[in-house]
């Protein structure tokens, strides 16, 4: 996912394609938080 300033990359293997879905969701928001948090501070 590319955003202003820094790009964000997930990767998740599971035996079902749902629970690799939902794992790089759960991912890519931590990242995308993360992202918001720093960008707030300048």
């Amino acid at each position: 996912m590319h955003l202003y300033g820094s790009e964000l990359h997930a990767t998740a293997e599971a035996d079902d394609v749902y629970l690799a879905i939902d794992l790089l969701i759960d991912k890519l928001t931590q990242q995308l938080k993360t992202h918001k948090k720093k960008m707030k501070q300048y």
